[in-house]
């Protein structure tokens, strides 16, 4: 037997089985604490304005229809104007809690456009919540509704006066299809206007382009016309509870989301943006409002109406979709409607107005144009023509033009031509103007017309069918021939053309003397022409008068036309003259004319003469300007000295009325003396005074017009201003002119004798102030044999009145130069030494006037 025995070694376990329990038990509760803590998910605080619909452990949070968080608490914010609700979310979603997640209150609400949460009628409010972008985040400012998002649809705004019938829920349209909805309107208190948020649909978003116009179309639009009531309306809906339409122009992109256009109240202001500018002569038939059309399409109508200046400018609105109208060459032109004898033209016009109409152009784009009356000649299809005649016959605008009965044209303007006779515009009507040609006739179609005077009666009648319409009618040319450019003669009926065309003349006259319309003209006793027309004019009258083509060329530069009106009496205490015209001349009046003889080349004179003598008798006539309180009538002699040149013709008033304007008739032979340069006129007017009396027979016959003569040789002159007093002698003449001043004037007047050695050798002509005002200046003036006696060493003083002398011893002493210096005043002077070249006196040589004679001049006695 082995007693030795071996160890046997076993090594100790680490764990002991026992302690498996234990530790899956711990495992097991860590993982149900984890899981615990992970479901009780995140507790978040969502800012309201209200509290409105929420309670505490009541009110769920819900995304997707899920049920994802609970209120736990709803508390006053610090600021008092809001509340803080706090929500435990569920665990689920805390990754989606993000600085750009959205929360709402969801609650029932029922309106025209529509109910929303409909759910939450049955389970009570929730809060909807909607994931975002961003940074986690456990604070959030709660919605008032339910957020949009761009990807879905497109937000734009729109910029209204006022938010009408819109509410959050109103209808946006598209060719009266839904396309998206307004989400919210709200005043912009900076600006004044109403904003309102609009959504539209995603499939929807490509119609909203840049230029796009956006309106509203609430309610009902009514339209009423003579056509008829037009009631519009976009929807049912949106007669409830309103919206908006927007149209969508091809060429315009794509709006993006943001944009903001402006919101009209109507279509047509939606579509009329581009504004163009009329200037017409009267805005007569138009209001604010009347139609511009084209092609009978309202294209755009009036927004405004105002004077300027004496024009009218109005301003216009042209839809977007017609602009291309707004160019150079484009002409508008006022429609007007009639009512007359002829019928009836645009009776829509008479009871709503009148409108514009429209001939497009092709030019470049502008904004002003001019209004025109009447339709213009390249708006038409035809060709104008001018008529003329001497008087308008009764035509008006609008008269038709027959051809063969059937009208094919119409009269478009009346006026006068330059040479006084009545232009008439007419339009033929493609394709008869063809018809015209170079012998074509054109006659009036008036019905019945009636020339009455007191020699003839001529009752003319037309076919019973123009006594209404009347007009006038034209006959076909010949082929291939053209239309006369300068007009055609409007006859009276046709195939009057024969005789040549009547002579149109004009002339002046200072009165009508009982001249009218019809009154006959007269050569030689033979009638010739008639009077057409006399009006007033501001030289006097214009008469207007034709003679027969036949007795045209009776006509020159010669001629001569005086009134030829009944009896003419003219007669003064220096001749009497009395004119009888022929019998029937005494009962209608009429004009007489002549021609001059015996003259090479005579020139045209259009006056009217008062008598055959004055507009006969050879004269030349120049025109001389006088003050306008100038005393000088018609008829009154030109003389120089006491012989007659000529006469006054006649005198009128200038228009400044300041002046008068003589016409003289002057004997021809004067001609080279009073009608050339260095010519004076002047009035020549009657003086009594103690020192004598001068023109003492212009108190019986008027005053006359004094001439004295240029120098020989002179050029010619026609136009003459007259001196307002008779003119210092001529050097030739030796009489000597000179001034004396004095302090006053004293006694002395014009015609006061001048005396030397109390001789009358010259008197006063002329007094007056200086030119300062500081003294007074007395022209005398020498006789030629009395000139000498004067020079440098001369003294002058005043001769006027008494000189009494009274002495106590020596009594009284009276003394007076004459009798005629004591009635009317005078001038003495003397002289120191003789007359030589070296103390010679010259015309208009200043001297004092003294006022008394001194001892030492009387006793002057100078050898001439």
């Amino acid at each position: 037997m082995n007693n030795d025995q071996s160890a046997r070694v076993r090594r100790k376990r680490l764990l002991s089985p026992i302690w498996i329990l234990p530790i899956l038990a711990m495992v097991l509760g860590a993982w149900l604490l984890f899981t615990y803590v992970k479901q009780q998910g995140t507790e978040i605080t969502i800012r309201f304005p209200d509290a409105n619909g929420i309670e505490a452990r009541k009110t769920l949070v819900k995304y997707q229809g899920l049920v994802v968080g609970m209120v736990q608490e709803v508390s006053l914010n610090s600021d008092r104007l809001s509340v803080n609700v706090t929500v435990k979310m569920d665990h689920t979603v805390d990754d989606l809690l993000r600085d750009q997640t959205r929360f709402w209150l969801v609650s029932p609400k029922a309106s025209l456009t529509g109910v929303e949460g409909l759910d939450a009628l049955f389970s009570g409010n929730y809060i909807a919540m909607k994931p975002g972008e961003g940074d986690r985040l456990v604070r959030f400012e709660a919605d008032i509704m339910a957020p949009t998002s761009e990807e879905d649809s497109t937000l734009i705004q729109l910029i209204a006066d006022k938010g009408g019938s819109l509410d959050a829920g109103s209808g946006v349209y598209f060719q009266q299809i839904k396309v998206g909805s307004i989400l919210q309107s709200r005043l912009d208190p900076q600006s004044k206007k109403v904003r309102v948020t609009a959504q539209i649909d995603a499939n929807y978003a490509p119609l909203v382009k840049e230029s796009s116009h956006f309106w509203n179309v609430s309610g009902l639009s009514a339209n009423a016309s003579l056509a008829g009531v037009k009631l519009e309306l976009e929807s049912i809906a949106s007669l409830l509870t309103g919206g908006v339409a927007f149209d969508s122009p091809e060429a315009s992109p794509q709006a993006k989301s943001g944009s903001s256009f402006r919101l009209y109240e109507n279509r047509d202001a939606a579509t009329q943006d581009h504004f163009v500018d009329f200037d017409a002569a009267s805005a007569e038939g138009l209001k604010v409002g009347s139609k511009i059309r084209l092609l009978g399409v309202d294209v755009g109508e009036l927004t405004d109406i105002r004077v300027s200046g004496n024009r009218v400018s109005l301003t216009g609105a042209i839809r977007d979709s017609y602009r291309h109208i707004l160019v150079s060459g484009t002409r508008f032109w006022q429609v007007k409607g009639q009512l007359s004898l002829r019928g009836v033209r645009n009776l829509g016009n008479l009871v709503l107005g009148d409108f514009i109409n429209v001939s497009v152009g092709s030019g470049a784009p502008q904004d002003q144009f001019l209004l025109e009356d009447n339709k213009p000649d390249e708006a038409r299809q035809g060709r104008a023509v001018t008529l003329h005649r001497r008087d308008a016959a009764g035509l008006s605008e609008g008269a038709p033009v027959h051809y063969n009965q059937l009208q094919v044209g119409e009269v478009l303007s009346l006026g006068l031509d330059q040479q006084d006779r009545i232009s008439v515009k007419v339009w033929l009507n493609a394709p008869y103007d063809a018809l015209l040609g170079s012998d074509s006739q054109f006659w009036l179609t008036q019905g019945v017309r009636v020339q009455a005077d007191l020699s003839t009666l001529t009752v003319e009648a037309d076919p019973l069918q123009q006594l209404i319409s009347g007009g006038i009618a034209f006959s076909k040319g010949k082929p291939d021939t053209q239309a006369r450019e300068e007009g055609y003669p409007l006859l009276d009926r046709p195939g009057s053309e024969a005789s040549p065309e009547p002579l149109w003349l004009r002339l002046t006259a200072d009165q009508a003397d009982g001249l009218a319309p019809g009154a006959p003209v007269y050569y030689r006793q033979l009638e010739v022409g008639q009077v057409e027309k006399v009006r007033l004019a501001d030289d006097g009258f214009q008469i207007s008068l034709t003679l027969d083509g036949d007795y045209a060329r009776l006509f020159s530069n010669a001629s001569r036309f005086w009134r030829y009106s009944g009896v003419r009496i003219h007669g003064s205490f220096a001749n009497f003259e009395v004119d009888t015209a022929a019998a029937m001349a005494l009962l209608r009046g009429g004009i007489a004319f002549d021609n001059l003889e015996g003259m090479a080349q005579p020139q045209r004179d259009r006056w009217l003469y008062a008598n055959r003598d004055d507009a006969l008798t050879p004269a030349m006539r120049i025109q001389i300007t006088l003050d306008a309180d100038a005393d000088l009538q018609p008829g009154a002699p030109v003389k120089y000295h006491q012989q007659t040149l000529g006469k006054v013709e006649r005198v009128s008033l200038n228009a400044e009325l300041s002046t008068l304007t003589a016409t003289l008739a002057l004997d021809p032979k004067w001609e080279d003396r009073f009608a050339v340069e260095g010519a004076r006129y002047y009035l020549g007017e009657a003086e009594i005074g103690f020192g004598g009396t001068k023109n003492l027979s212009n108190l019986v016959l008027g005053n006359h017009l004094a001439a004295l003569p240029g120098p020989a040789g002179s050029a010619a002159q026609t136009r003459f201003t007259a001196l307002a007093n008779e003119p210092a002698p001529d050097a030739r003449a030796q009489a000597l002119r000179l001034v004396l001043t004095q302090p006053q004037l004293g006694s002395v007047r014009i015609g006061s004798p001048v005396l030397y050695r109390q001789i009358p050798v010259g008197k006063v002509v002329k007094q007056g102030l200086a030119d300062d005002a500081t003294q007074v200046e007395i022209t005398i003036e020498l006789e030629p044999h009395y000139r000498h006696l004067v020079n440098r060493s001369s003294r002058f003083w005043n001769a006027s009145g008494l000189t009494v002398k009274l002495g106590l011893f020596s009594g009284a002493e009276i003394h007076t130069e004459s009798l005629d210096t004591l009635l009317m005043g005078g001038i003495a002077f003397a002289t120191q030494e003789g007359t030589d070249d070296s103390n010679r006196a010259s015309t208009l040589d200043r001297f004092p006037l003294h006022e008394n004679s001194r001892e030492s001049w009387l006793e002057w006695k100078p050898v001439f």
